[in-house]
C-alpha cells in the first residue's frame, strides 16, 4: 500500500498529524505475480479505528475512483472500531464526513490498496482537526519474530504499563499512548495490562496471545458500550 503525500508523524507516546497529499504523485498498483489468480487481487480488506474525540460523531468513509463511489463505510456515534471490510483494490480517494453535520467533510486523502492485503484507517483528532493515517497490516509469513502494537483510545487513563510474558515491560503515558514492539519470540505469552485513572484508581487486565498463530497483533485499549475500559486484542492482517 502506498499513501500519497508526506507520511503522518508517528512515534512513541505520540498522536498522528494528517499530511496533505503530494501534488502530482503517481499511484502504483501492485502487479499480479506469475500464476497468481487475478481474482485474489480484486479486493483488499480495510478496518477503521477512531479515538474517543472522533467517536463523538457518526462518521462516513467514502471510497472513490474518480467520481465513482466504490464503497462506503460507517461508524455510528460512540463506536470506535469497525472490523475488516472488503473494499476494491487500486488507487482510491478517501473522504471522511460527519453525518451529524450534513456530511460536512472532516478530512480526505489518497491511497493505493494492494489486492489481497489488509489495512487499518486510523482517525484521531488533534487540536480540533481530524488526522488520518493508513497502516499496512499485511502479514509477513516469513517473519521469525512476533510484533505487538499498543494503542490506547482511553483518555481516562493517565498511564499504562504493559507486561508481555516475563521478559518485556513497557510504560506509556499521555492521552493517546502508542508503542510498537518487534522481535518478540514466537510463543504463547500472557499480556498483563495495568492502567491508572485520573482519580488514582488502578485497573488490571490479562490477555493471552500465541505469536506462532498470530505473529502481528494490536492491543487496542478502548471503552466498551458502557464506558468501561476493555483492552481488545486484535489480529493485524490475516492469522497464520
Amino acid at each position: 500500500m502506498k499513501q500519497l503525500g508526506r507520511p503522518c508523524l508517528t512515534g512513541l507516546l505520540a498522536g498522528w498529524l494528517c499530511a496533505a497529499p503530494a501534488a502530482g504523485a503517481e499511484p502504483r498498483v501492485k502487479k499480479p505475480k506469475s500464476g497468481e489468480p487475478a481474482a485474489i487481487l480484486a479486493t483488499a480488506q480495510l478496518r477503521v479505528w477512531k479515538d474517543v474525540l472522533a467517536s463523538d460523531r457518526p462518521v462516513k468513509i467514502t471510497l472513490r475512483q474518480g467520481k465513482k463511489t466504490m464503497a462506503e463505510l460507517r461508524i455510528v456515534e460512540g463506536l470506535q472500531f469497525l472490523e475488516y471490510q472488503e473494499i476494491p483494490s487500486g488507487p482510491l480517494v478517501i473522504e471522511i464526513t460527519d453525518e451529524s453535520e450534513g456530511n460536512a467533510r472532516l478530512a480526505s486523502t489518497n491511497a493505493v490498496f494492494e489486492g489481497g492485503d489488509f489495512f487499518t484507517l486510523l482517525l484521531q483528532e488533534n487540536d480540533g482537526r481530524l488526522g488520518v493515517e493508513i497502516i499496512d497490516d499485511a502479514s509477513r509469513p516469513e517473519a521469525a519474530t512476533g510484533e505487538l502494537t499498543v494503542r490506547s483510545f482511553a483518555p481516562i487513563l493517565t498511564s499504562l504499563e504493559v507486561k508481555i510474558g516475563s521478559d518485556v515491560r513497557l510504560k506509556l503515558t499521555g492521552k493517546a499512548p502508542f508503542a510498537r514492539l518487534r522481535g518478540l519470540a514466537l510463543r504463547t505469552v500472557q499480556i498483563d495490562t495495568t492502567g491508572m485513572e485520573a482519580d488514582g484508581k488502578v485497573v488490571n487486565w490479562a490477555n493471552e496471545l500465541d505469536f506462532k498463530k498470530i505473529p502481528r497483533a494490536t492491543l487496542l485499549i478502548v471503552p466498551d458500550a458502557y464506558g468501561r475500559i476493555r483492552p481488545r486484542l486484535v489480529v493485524d492482517g490475516a492469522a497464520q
